[in-house]
């Protein structure tokens, strides 16, 4: 008898687990066809070789792209783009060593004592209109914005800095900059 009420408190438990599982999943929203071709005509005229893997719809900094799993020669990429095919930003992992001198030596002191868990170059394409904040456009930047990054853990805690070439910080984790830690340049 206790055996048959194991059973069907773990098969209660895996279909609980599952009907979750899939209501978060339909939470993603994916693009239309047309969406979707837009995105990959983009992604394929700045990556040549690219494999796209997935995509899902995002909101970040006033902004609702497609957030595009791929990859390009071998290298995975993460890759934002509106449906308008404007290509917001990737990021790509990277070595430390292929950084900047300046980055990599900013990024090296202010990780000093944390776990690094991956470094990434991340381009900036364009960035959302601060003129007209709620219309969901962006603004295509002159010059694409490159930083070179490091994801770090550290009691638990997970975050991310951010330096530029010269080894200026542009941003560390939040909870560093809570306990009055924060790193100066």
């Amino acid at each position: 008898m206790k055996l048959h009420q194991l059973i069907r408190a773990f098969l209660a438990i895996g279909l609980a687990g599952y009907a979750v599982s899939s209501a978060v999943a339909a939470d993603k929203v994916k693009p239309s066809p047309e969406v979707e071709a837009t995105i990959t005509k983009t992604l394929k005229a700045t990556f040549p070789e690219v494999m796209i893997a997935g995509m899902v719809q995002e909101t970040e900094d006033g902004l609702t792209f497609f957030a595009v799993d791929m990859t390009s020669k071998g290298d995975k990429i993460d890759a934002d783009v509106m449906a308008d095919g404007t290509l917001i930003a990737t990021e790509q992992a990277a070595d430390m060593k292929t950084f900047p001198k300046a980055a990599r030596k900013a990024l090296k002191k202010a990780t000093k004592g944390m776990k690094v868990v991956v470094t990434e170059i991340a381009t900036t394409y364009a960035e959302a209109d601060k003129q007209n904040p709620t219309a969901n456009k962006s603004v295509k930047l002159a010059q694409p914005k490159i930083a070179y990054d490091a994801d770090v853990e550290q009691d638990g805690k997970k975050g991310e800095f951010a330096v530029d070439a010269e080894g200026t910080i542009l941003e560390s984790p939040k909870w560093l900059k809570a306990e009055g830690k924060e790193e100066k340049d």
